[in-house]
């Protein structure tokens, strides 16, 4: 979910991602265009006229984090317009957008990820809304327990678990972040934070 007013991006039929930057402590800017797909680089003119800016509150799906020399972390988004591919809304399209988290030349080779975390959710948060709506399912007429021998213990995931438990537990991550020696395993709503291929963190 979008927590900061300034991020500018344009349809999603354009298959491009307007750029976006932002240093720690000051408030984003756009930059020039960058084209993804199709070769070349920058937006016909007519497009530009149809870019927006993102507005706090919009909901978006990551669909690409990249780290470039040790100086920044790339978020490509798309605003999910309803959120609801089957109640689609012609007024309501999806944009593109990147946003560039500028850091010190070596600062991710040392960082503390609590740091840079907080960097990071001063403009992005993690919605748990459709995490609660998706448990929230109608129940059965009739629901029969599972005998005592049936029972399964609840996967937990806890600090210090090596990465292969992690797999074990969640089956492989949708996507994986690296920078020096941490290293985060996304999940669909879970991210898991591990340094030295130990848990350091979750959320």
């Amino acid at each position: 979910m979008i927590q900061q007013d300034g991020i500018k991006a344009v349809p999603a039929s354009y298959q491009g991602y307007f750029a976006n930057s932002v240093k720690k402590g000051a408030r984003i800017k756009p930059n020039v265009i960058q084209h993804i797909g199709g070769g070349g680089s920058g937006f016909h003119p007519a497009y530009l006229d149809e870019a927006r800016l993102l507005q706090v509150g919009d909901k978006a799906y990551l669909t690409k984090v990249e780290i470039n020399k040790d100086t920044e972390i790339v978020f490509s988004l798309q605003s999910c317009g309803v959120c609801d591919p089957a109640g689609a809304d012609q007024n309501n399209p999806p944009f593109r957008a990147s946003l560039t988290f500028q850091f010190a030349k070596g600062y991710l080779e040392t960082a503390d990820f609590k740091d840079v975390q907080q960097t990071i959710g001063q403009v992005f948060g993690v919605d748990n809304s459709v995490a609660a709506q998706s448990t929230q399912q109608p129940k059965e007429p009739e629901q029969v327990p599972a005998a005592p021998s049936e029972q399964v213990e609840p996967t937990t995931i806890t600090v210090g678990q090596t990465k292969e438990q992690v797999v074990t537990v969640l089956g492989q991550p949708q996507r994986i972040a690296k920078a020096g020696n941490k290293e985060i395993y996304f999940y669909k709503d879970l991210k898991v934070t591990f340094v030295d291929d130990k848990v350091s963190d979750f959320q």
